[in-house]
């Protein structure tokens, strides 16, 4: 070997070894889910999630303020200082048309407070709230599917413009009926962006860093900030306008960004695919010839899989139903997120049931769900051997303690308002961890084709929680603490369910295809038969 010869590939052992220590985890790439890395389009994507969460967030929150019917303290010479809630009713009602009922100064002017709602038309505005969660509904229904046939980018783009318009819209409408009817469509869009959000997040983000990033950027430090949107606008209308300021930053940043490349690569856009994990490694940073190559390697093998195919799939939501085990994950964990949301929402929309400022009790709120959020982000991050269930299940069973122990008091009319209120906020902050963890464990269940569509279909189940929650305390208003013994029981039932059914899921790859034909639900009703041309699902 000559001395050129040598000193050439001493360079190149050089330059690869650079690369390596410039891209330790380039070593570690066996498929794109791997590919990517943590860089400054990651940063990016976790400003976008953010400008995504807050005025969701602030969506879902509003009613708690808006809808908010707080005490009476005074109907023209009538004074109710000291008196029980339904003893000020009475005595209200019986004055409905001869005074007008006032209520303490510093008071967030909810819309009951300014349409003339109290006490006995209470049940209107709840009945209000639950059709404008339909809309909600709805929109994580459509929303779901469309994304997974159009692109998840195109989707929210439209979700920011219609959840815009209809805010402000809601903020200048003149009766119940005008304002159920706006948030109707804000929710539909804002239910319909919800759907989306977080499958794009996770597939724009690197593998190892999902969880602390979804986890870290969610609703609880949100709500802290809504709360003092809330109460620097001080009246239902202007935090309507507010809300509807705040979708213009997440459209800008959304606009500016790239459609989720493993969308593309699912719907056989290689080139759009190639073209869209270049941009991305040099907006990070992390470009090299290296990595080109190396994409271009894994871009094949994905052509390969799509030729095997014959031709790209569509598929639906049935097909979240396509195995035994996908029937039994998918059910449980539509389950468990309408049990959660039920106790999340019951106990928002009814903060008047608790003592203390709405401002502060969600202001707390949020603090407590942020708290949880982080210690539970360091431990993920830190402790590998720390699973999504242990958490999971920890917080299903610290929940159902904290329930039982408000039913006590209710049962047995113990004077403990102060001790109700701390056990009733810090078993609705156990859901901070709740909440997202389901969503990420779908994520990391089902395989890129149908994860959206699976995660839709139990955003269905939280949309039915939510239209459900407004009525809880009506329904089960017969008995002291009955209302928190059904919560009780939805959560227990929760626990028990994910225990039997769900597996760990730390550390998995993200599944690009659909299981084998082998593995469908309805395969043993063919094993045998002579008739072997009969058609089965695809």
């Amino acid at each position: 070997m000559s001395a050129d010869q040598s000193e050439s590939l001493v360079l190149n052992n050089g330059d690869a070894a650079t690369k390596s220590k410039e891209h330790p985890e380039s070593s570690k790439i066996g498929n794109l889910g791997d590919y990517l890395l943590f860089g400054r389009y990651s940063i990016m994507m976790c400003l976008l999630h953010e400008l995504d969460v807050l005025p969701m967030t602030s969506m879902y929150t509003f009613m708690a303020f808006a809808g908010l019917f707080p005490s009476i303290t005074q109907c023209g010479s009538l004074n109710f200082d000291g008196m029980s809630s339904s003893d000020a009713c009475i005595a209200v009602e019986a004055a409905r048309n001869i005074c007008k009922p006032e209520y303490a100064e510093g008071t967030f002017r909810s819309m009951p407070m300014e349409f003339g709602y109290y006490c006995s038309t209470k049940s209107h505005v709840k009945l209000a709230i639950s059709f404008q969660m339909i809309g909600m509904l709805l929109g994580a229904t459509s929303f779901g599917q469309l994304s997974d046939m159009f692109g998840r980018r195109r989707c929210l783009l439209i979700g920011a413009v219609g959840c815009c318009i209809f805010s402000f819209v809601t903020s200048f409408t003149h009766d119940l009926y005008h304002f159920a009817a706006a948030q109707f469509c804000t929710l539909f869009f804002a239910g319909g962006t919800g759907a989306v959000y977080v499958t794009f997040f996770m597939e724009c983000m690197p593998k190892k860093h999902r969880y602390w990033s979804v986890i870290a950027i969610g609703f609880s430090p949100n709500m802290i900030i809504f709360a003092f949107i809330a109460y620097l606008c001080g009246d239902w209308r202007w935090t309507a306008r507010a809300i509807s300021l705040l979708c213009v930053p997440h459209f800008i940043l959304q606009y500016i960004g790239y459609e989720s490349p493993r969308w593309l690569v699912q719907h056989g856009k290689l080139e759009q695919a190639t073209e869209t994990y270049e941009k991305i490694d040099k907006f990070n940073g992390t470009a090299s010839d290296e990595r080109g190559a190396l994409l271009a390697e894994l871009i094949d093998e994905e052509r390969k899989k799509i030729e095997e195919r014959a031709k790209v799939k569509k598929y639906y939501v049935w097909h979240t139903f396509y195995t035994k085990s996908m029937v039994l994950q998918n059910l449980t964990m539509g389950y468990c997120l309408l049990s959660t949301t039920v106790l999340y929402y019951t106990l928002i929309f009814n903060t008047e049931q608790v003592v203390g400022s709405v401002y502060v009790n969600i202001a707390v709120l949020g603090c407590i769900r942020y708290f949880i959020n982080i210690v539970f982000c360091i431990a993920d991050y830190k402790i590998q051997s720390l699973g999504r269930r242990i958490g999971y299940i920890g917080c299903l069973i610290f929940i159902t303690i904290g329930l039982f122990a408000v039913v006590s008091i209710d049962f047995f009319h113990l004077d403990y308002p102060t001790l109700k209120r701390w056990t009733v906020i810090l078993s609705s902050a156990a859901t901070a961890h709740l909440f997202p963890t389901a969503f990420l464990i779908t994520g990391e269940l089902f395989p890129t084709p149908i994860r959206n569509s699976a995660g839709s279909f139990q955003q269905l189940f939280t949309r039915i929680g939510v239209v459900i929650a407004p009525q809880f305390f009506l329904l089960f208003g017969f008995y002291p603490g009955a209302s928190y013994m059904a919560l009780t029981v939805l959560i227990a039932f929760a626990l028990i369910f994910f225990g039997a059914f769900i597996p760990e899921t730390k550390g998995t790859p993200l599944m690009d295809h659909m299981p084998h034909k082998s593995e469908r639900i309805f395969r043993n009703s063919f094993r045998g038969s002579k008739k072997t041309s009969r058609p089965v699902l695809p």
